[in-house]
């Protein structure tokens, strides 16, 4: 049996402060980065060639979901796993061990680095099989559509996603 593969779904804006961070935190988990620009004006697109990507551009229309959808679409491989720009995976993050599992949907740490020195954590479904007709929902905090099927698999994480921006 094969590896899974995993796509990164990103949507982007001006993000050149934080981006190559990111993407290298990744590029050794990934098999696919899709990037969804839609409209930046610094050096974002730019960073995001130095990387193996497909980048996309989406016209703005002030809904978060409907642009994170728009991400999933362009996705081939078995998992999805999203990120934001100014997020970044643990160094010693193994997503193959975590999707060996084959689980639908993984619930995962992030890790929020607030100004003062305070952190807090939550948890959120980052990382999903692809092809699942999930979801994403809500053109602000948007999540995803879980809760429209039954008996999905689950599991948590056991990496964190580290959020500074």
């Amino acid at each position: 049996m094969g590896k899974n593969t995993i796509s990164l779904c990103m949507i982007v804006k001006n993000e050149e402060t934080y981006l190559r961070r990111c993407l290298e935190s990744v590029k050794n988990q990934v098999d696919e980065i899709i990037i969804v620009d839609t409209g930046s004006t610094d050096s974002t697109i730019g960073i995001a060639e130095e990387f193996e990507t497909s980048i996309f551009t989406y016209e703005w229309d002030k809904d978060f979901a409907a642009a994170r959808n728009f991400s999933l679409e362009k996705a081939k491989s078995d998992y999805i796993l999203v990120l934001d720009a100014d997020e970044y995976l643990d160094e010693d993050t193994n997503l193959q061990m975590v999707i060996n599992e084959k689980k639908d949907f993984y619930i995962i740490n992030l890790k929020n680095y607030m100004d003062g020195g305070y952190i807090t954590i939550h948890q959120a479904i980052r990382l999903f099989k692809n092809k699942m007709n999930l979801k994403y929902y809500g053109k602000i905090h948007e999540h995803l559509n879980i809760h429209d099927f039954n008996n999905l698999t689950n599991d948590f994480a056991g990496f964190v996603i580290h959020h500074d921006g």
